[in-house]
């Protein structure tokens, strides 16, 4: 007997009064009874099949790029989830955090509510691409809502005891790698480092690289720093298509505005043009936008684009124009786009090839990269940049080098190849950073010997400079 029958015996026991006092059930409690919640639901039936055919599907998948293209990649990844579990479009939007398990063998499991039957906990075995696409989804979802691993005292604590910072010396960018500086879950991170730098009385320089929208009340916070030499770089790239340049660029151009608008301020504004593109950005009309908007910035770093497999990838799945026929460790900007851009500023005295140019230019100082021997990368120099780089400009002996490379214990194998008016160049190091340390403790270029800088390309890739002479 079931539940469900004991509650239809009960109530045929008392629709025909056998609970009256003589009856054959007298005295049966009318509490005695059960309700519809103490019954539990049915198995539900296997519903009819309503699979799309596989030509359907085929098609279907072949158009999951055009898809992300148009709405983005969590409409796809919800469409893919559709695909592979079958599930509502309700149930996978109403999926918890914790939807993908494992079961006892290690196999992934989908956990989600049918809420039109009311059954919850559903368990669904799926494959590991399915189990793939969910984990994607977590991560995306954990990029948009950045969190602080330490407090902004301890983040400020461990860089100043780090190995490869030199107070007073060592360039900073905060935040840049990981998130955008002035994003609403990290402004006050941002300013509070940036109170601490300045607290401690360092007067490196610190690039704040940012494209979100600024306040007014950052101006009045951001002069209050005295010490370090903050300058504020705006991302500006003028890329109209949405598939490449999603964040809108007249944003940060109004953010540059706004924050180059006062006079006299301690901090610094530079318009960083990037990544200049062919066939994307390169039209007169784009030249002439930003060098429109330079006229509002202290000065104008224009680079490149890292392109790189991943790029060259994302390019080739969303069907877009490759702008190169191969990809490179270093920026592109081919010589004949170059030449466009020098001549869109050819009014300009303050446009810059390299970052630290333009930083220590708006400073007033020399670049901290030492650069100068490095001729033709100062042809478009202000000639006062010029000649504080000349004072600067001190060519190390070989013994130099290796005494500035004693304070790291990953430089012992340094090896100094060779020593021009131009750069040091060396080998045995395992990475950029001791590099980096080297060229801003030294004040001069310091350049692996396995990647040598070619002449005119200015230490970005050789595409588009092949009738360059080295």
């Amino acid at each position: 007997m079931t539940c469900r029958h004991l509650k239809l015996i009960l109530s045929r026991i008392r629709a025909l009064g056998l609970t009256r006092p003589g009856g054959p059930a007298a005295g049966l409690p009318d509490d005695f009874t059960v309700s519809t919640s103490d019954i539990p639901y049915l198995p539900g039936h296997a519903e009819p099949s309503r699979d799309l055919p596989p030509e359907i599907m085929r098609q279907l998948c072949d158009q999951l790029p055009a898809l992300e293209c148009q709405h983005g990649v969590n409409i796809r990844t919800i469409v893919e989830l559709a695909i592979d579990t079958g599930r509502r479009p309700d149930e996978i939007c109403t999926l918890a955090w914790d939807c993908l398990t494992r079961d006892s063998d290690g196999s992934p499991v989908l956990i989600y509510d049918n809420h039109k039957a009311g059954r919850m906990g559903r368990r669904l075995p799926v494959t590991e691409v399915t189990a793939t696409l969910i984990t994607g989804q977590k991560q995306r979802t954990r990029d948009r809502y950045p969190r602080a691993l330490v407090s902004d005292t301890e983040a400020v604590r461990q860089l100043i005891r780090h190995r490869y910072f030199q107070p007073h010396v060592t360039p900073l960018q905060i935040f840049n790698r990981a998130t955008d500086p002035f994003l609403p879950a990290v402004r006050l991170h941002t300013l509070a480092v940036l109170a601490a730098l300045d607290a401690r009385e360092l007067r490196n320089h610190v690039l704040v690289i940012t494209r979100h929208q600024m306040r007014r009340e950052d101006i009045t916070q951001l002069n209050e720093l005295v010490s370090i030499r903050l300058t504020l770089l705006f991302t500006y790239s003028g890329i109209d298509d949405k598939r490449i340049e999603p964040y809108p660029s007249h944003v940060a151009a109004e953010s540059l505005k706004l924050m180059s608008a006062p006079s006299p301020r301690r901090y610094r504004t530079i318009l960083y043009w990037r990544p200049l593109v062919p066939g994307l950005n390169d039209s007169d009309e784009h030249l002439d936008r930003a060098h429109k908007l330079s006229l509002f910035a202290d000065a104008t770093v224009f680079t490149g684009l890292f392109y790189r497999d991943e790029i060259a990838a994302y390019y080739r799945a969303n069907g877009l124009p490759e702008p190169y026929g191969q990809t490179a460790r270093r920026k592109i900007v081919p010589e004949t786009l170059e030449r466009r851009v020098l001549t869109a500023f050819a009014d300009s005295a303050s446009l810059f090839r390299k970052t630290s140019c333009a930083v220590s230019f708006v400073h007033g100082l020399p670049d901290y990269n030492g650069p100068y021997g490095i001729r033709e990368l100062c042809d478009i120099c202000p000639l006062g940049q010029l000649d504080r780089c000349r004072d600067a400009h001190r060519i190390p002996s070989a013994g130099q080098i290796h005494d500035a490379a004693r304070a790291l214990p990953e430089a012992r194998g340094l090896t100094v190849a060779s020593i021009t008016s131009r750069a040091a160049a060396v080998t045995g190091l395992p990475g950029e950073q001791p590099r980096y340390y080297l060229q801003h403790a030294l004040n001069f270029q310091v350049h692996d010997a396995a990647h040598p800088h070619h002449r005119r390309r200015h230490g970005r890739a050789d595409v588009g400079w092949e009738a360059a002479d080295d």
